[in-house]
């Protein structure tokens, strides 16, 4: 939305002149309106997992309001938090006033006043939560434990970030050249020579433009935006994407979608792909009465071993799918504290109904075969309910000179009245490459577990949080650049999570009986291993 500055908004002005100066308006200014977070199937993403060991965090905005905008007369930052602070890992400036929060994208190359929005949640993703380490070191979250960012102080903003900036084709070009350089973290995995890339691409770009710097010159933003999408294309990362606007037309680049999705879109359609799996789920794997519920994210039940098996069985087999790490709720504003607690606190409930519908089960099969990704928190919770001890779940580190490194543990579910269920008998967990993000973070948290067996197909192998990136001009830009590593130390990035027993999930012939046919893979080789056993 765009609005005029009034005079209650003069303590922001001098920093507010920069963003004039360096969009070129001169009456007004754009203020971007952060969005809520909206977890949907087609396309979740999910946000950064959590430190556990640092000060109680505290409301970044005095004021609580249903959505914090970039300024504002009605709400005030804490003055501890006030200052101007730098992020190398995400190459960011931010700027707490007392009313506002600005941020300034910085490499050695560019530093330019940025908006928070853009066309993908984590573009608008809001801070409303400090840490404060020390005088000279803060923790900034967008919910309590959850999506850091760790800031130095500094004595003043970096006297080139108050220089126009350029938005010219070679200008956002240099811009997004950097970016790569110093915070894409997975060239080797993706197998591309970045350093031979950018030159050759450069160097194309150089020998095609013109004299002049024409900020509208679309021709040489078209050759911009053909040598970025080489760059994306190459990487095949589907947490890296470009949204650019070229004469008022917007083209989004993204690739890394991993061959059954790829499949599905060109040839059935995802959502009659997604309907018929649902209703064959509960009507054909699943005896009666099994439960679809949280936003229709969650599938519980009891496997039809007689439907599967074609005899009868008095053997009990527990079923969980779970299609995004979160979106179970809609009883609270997306992003607020309340919302956090209400998603995990309805997985809880969610899984304890389950896993005591399982009492007289012999395994349980989770099935993550179809997540998007969403919520860390959520990924690491749900092997809270599979476990009686305490354990390390994942470390995540950055490729920068500083290298933050944490390590994330869970614990076993309890709640107040001691009433909890646990399930740590045979757990099988099934994946495919559909299976990214958020939902190869739970895979790798309840492969910990040693009742654990893997089965189906390698995991998308996308970790890292988008890192938002607008360019100097309209367009908008994130890349990969944290490091998820098992506690073994092993990097899965680019290349999934293999599975234990390896099996095709979902065949290009019959992409929804399949998956069907995949439960019952799981379902007889659990009999043949519990009939080995009684063997013995």
């Amino acid at each position: 939305m765009r609005q005029l500055i009034t005079p209650n908004q003069t303590s922001v002005l001098s920093r507010l002149l920069v963003y004039v100066r360096q969009s070129g308006l001169l009456g007004k200014i754009n203020l971007f309106w952060t969005t809520t977070l909206i977890l949907i199937l087609s396309g979740c993403q999910h946000t950064p997992a959590a430190t556990l060991d640092l000060p109680e965090a505290q409301s970044l905005w005095k004021s609580d309001k249903s959505s914090q905008p970039n300024l504002s007369s009605q709400a005030e930052t804490l003055a501890s938090a006030r200052g101007i602070w730098f992020s190398q890992e995400n190459g960011w400036i931010i700027e707490i006033q007392e009313q506002a929060i600005l941020r300034y994208q910085i490499t050695p190359e560019v530093c330019y006043l940025s908006p928070n929005t853009g066309p993908t949640f984590m573009s608008s993703l809001e801070y409303r939560y400090v840490r404060v380490l020390s005088d000279d070191r803060i923790k900034l979250e967008y919910l309590p434990g959850d999506g850091q960012a760790y800031f130095e102080r500094l004595a003043a903003l970096p006297e080139r970030c108050l220089h126009r900036v350029d938005r010219s084709s070679h200008g956002v070009w240099k811009a997004f050249a950097s970016f790569f350089e110093h915070h894409y973290a997975f060239f080797k995995e993706r197998g591309v020579d970045w350093q031979d890339l950018r030159d050759s691409l450069t160097k194309e770009l150089e020998s095609t433009r013109g004299e002049s710097l024409n900020e509208k010159d679309a021709a040489e933003f078209d050759a911009v935006f053909d040598s970025m999408k080489k760059v994306i294309a190459q990487l095949n990362d589907s947490h890296t994407k470009l949204f650019a606007t070229i004469e008022g037309k917007t083209e989004k680049v993204q690739y890394g979608q991993g061959d059954t999705l790829s499949m599905i879109r060109s040839r059935l359609g995802e959502a009659q792909w997604l309907g018929g799996l649902i209703e064959q789920t509960l009507n054909e794997t699943l005896q009666s009465g099994a439960k679809h519920l949280g936003q229709q994210r969650i599938i519980y039940g009891k496997v039809n071993l007689e439907h599967l098996l074609g005899e009868k069985s008095n053997e009990s087999i527990g079923y969980i799918q779970i299609f995004t790490m979160g979106g179970f709720t809609d009883t609270a504003e997306p992003g607020s504290e309340s919302w956090a607690k209400a998603e995990v606190d309805y997985l809880n409930i969610t899984l304890q109904k389950a896993i005591a519908s399982f009492k007289d089960a012999s395994a349980v099969i989770i099935d993550l075969s179809n997540n998007r990704g969403g919520y860390d928190v959520i990924a690491r919770q749900i092997a809270a309910h599979f476990t009686d001890s305490e354990f390390a779940a994942y470390r995540v580190a950055y490729r920068s000179p500083s290298r933050i490194e944490r390590v994330y543990r869970v614990e076993p579910f309890k709640d107040e009245k001691n009433t909890q269920h646990r399930f740590t008998g045979p757990l099988y967990l099934l994946t495919s490459d559909v299976t990214v993000s958020g939902g190869e973070l739970a895979t790798l948290t309840l492969k910990n577990l040693p009742q654990v067996t893997h089965f189906g197909s390698t995991t998308r192998g996308s970790f890292s949080t988008p890192l938002a990136k607008p360019l100097p001009n309209d367009w908008y830009l994130e890349l990969s650049n944290e490091l998820f590593l098992s506690m073994n130390s092993e990097l899965f990035e680019g290349r999934g999570i293999p599975a234990d027993v390896p099996f095709e999930v979902f065949n290009a012939e019959d992409p929804i009986l399949s998956h069907r046919l995949a439960i019952q893979k799981i379902v007889q080789w659990h009999r043949a291993k519990t009939h080995s056993s009684d063997e013995r």
